[in-house]
């Protein structure tokens, strides 16, 4: 049971025209009752209807603080399904905190991190999942990734998770009945068991694979533009954003360092690095910037080999291409809207295979394919993906995988005929890892790791 009043700033710290701040707990109504006073000389009722909004005054032994909207939720119907109250206050940080200042003055405390929606969690009116999702919610880059959040926020991955609860719960009903009732439980006749453990098996794997897939739609696809100097990455990069972002020069080695960039393209929030040009004596500072040039390589999901089309290609372009044989990659042969010098038969022998695109990052010719390729690659062994509502964070992903592999393994024992009991507790186990996707089974850690990552008035 949750016993305090907690209150906190909802809306960005700063200067704006209105600063949200948020109160919830068994004495909301009670502290507002004390700081507000209403605005209009009509008649007020002196009772708070809930999901109603008032206009007034925050005052301060008797001093006017600001002028204020006060919007009242009662329980059971808010966010954390305690009493809530919104102040609706000017934007300025001499306001915020002197009304922050008079709400913990009355009794309330200042929220922690991620507090209103761990109370909405604490008493059920979420899982575990739709409370990660409204984070997600507040980190969406993309249009895309803002929907599969909200959808998940109603319940699309909590709905699968119970779905494969009740079908294992299911069959552990069947197992408890056989060691309870049958004479001979120790061998099992694996018929029945085989027929309720392998379509849940099945399911479970498509859904780790597209969502763990999907999660490039919330955490999106590093990508690294690399190549030597002055062969038109800048120019790439400000292609791609549409804008400058990057100076360009013919100035070999203008970028001395990483420029970071995120772009959308179908939904998917692409980081795009240009980095430091590649070459044979380098500056001091530019080996600096070459280093992380080659640790943006390591790093990156995706990396775009650019080469220039219109001169031979030489040793260092070799290089580059050697660098990057073992990571998913694309070759651009860059300025074909001039002659062309270069063609797939000049590549060593280890990039023939490679994905390669022909574009003008001056001219914008190519870039649509390049967006193609761009998709292609992302899309490389992650299925239809682009129709999902729903995707896999790591933490469950981790506990889903340890769910299948139990099972995986209970299927086995069945086939060889284990035992039931061994195989009803193993059945016992993969509930419980599926009650920490959702919730009913998770640690104070855990909790205090995941609500950590929200800010302090969600």
């Amino acid at each position: 049971m949750i016993n305090d009043t907690i209150c906190a700033l909802s809306t960005p710290y700063g200067i704006s025209g209105i600063g949200i701040i948020r109160m919830s707990g068994p004495d909301t109504i009670q502290i507002i009752d004390k700081i507000f006073t209403p605005g209009r000389k009509r008649k007020t009722k002196k009772t708070w209807e809930t999901h109603t909004v008032r206009y007034g005054f925050i005052v301060d032994d008797g001093k006017t603080v600001d002028e204020v909207l006060v919007t009242i939720m009662k329980s059971p119907a808010s966010y954390t399904r305690e009493d809530m109250a919104e102040i609706g206050c000017h934007g300025g940080l001499a306001a915020i905190k002197s009304v922050l200042r008079i709400c913990m003055k009355e009794g309330a405390r200042l929220a922690e991190p991620g507090e209103f929606t761990r109370r909405a969690f604490l008493n059920g009116r979420i899982d575990l999942t739709q409370a990660e999702s409204i984070l997600d919610i507040i980190s969406a880059k993309t249009e895309k990734s803002l929907e599969i959040s909200v959808n998940q926020t109603k319940g699309t991955l909590s709905k699968k998770i119970n779905t494969f609860r009740d079908k294992l719960l299911e069959t552990l009903t069947f197992l408890d009945y056989q060691i309870d009732f049958s004479e001979d439980y120790g061998e099992l006749h694996n018929t029945t068991i085989t027929k309720n453990l392998i379509p849940i098996i099945f399911d479970m794997e498509q859904t780790i694979k597209t969502g763990q897939a999907a999660r490039i739609f919330t955490e999106g696809v590093r990508i690294a533009i690399v190549g030597k100097p002055n062969v038109g990455k800048s120019k790439l990069l400000n292609l791609l954003v549409e804008e400058d972002k990057a100076i360009v020069s013919d100035i070999p080695g203008t970028t001395r360092d990483s420029i970071e960039v995120v772009i959308n393209i179908q939904g998917i929030p692409l980081t795009i690095v240009d980095t430091a040009g590649l070459r044979h004596s380098p500056s001091e500072i530019e080996k600096m910037g070459i280093e992380r040039t080659k640790k943006w390589i390591e790093k990156s999901e995706i990396v775009l080999v650019l080469i220039d089309a219109s001169n031979h290609i030489d040793e260092l372009d070799y290089q580059i291409l050697n660098e990057v044989k073992n990571k998913n990659h694309i070759i651009i042969f860059n300025k074909c809207d001039l002659p062309g010098k270069v063609g797939k038969e000049d590549l060593p022998d280890f990039s023939k295979n490679s994905m390669i695109v022909k574009i003008s990052a001056l001219t914008g010719e190519g870039l649509s394919a390049l967006h193609s390729a761009i998709l292609d690659r992302i899309y490389a062994g992650a299925g239809e993906i682009k129709n999902t509502d729903f995707f896999l964070n790591i933490r469950q992903h981790f506990c889903l995988e340890k769910a299948l592999g139990i099972l995986k393994e209970s299927l086995e024992i069945t086939e060889k005929n284990g035992t039931i009991d061994i195989i009803a507790e193993n059945i016992r186990q993969a509930v419980v890892c599926l009650d920490e996707i959702s919730g009913r089974c998770v640690s104070e850690e855990v909790l205090d790791r995941i609500f950590s990552k929200f800010c302090i008035g969600k």
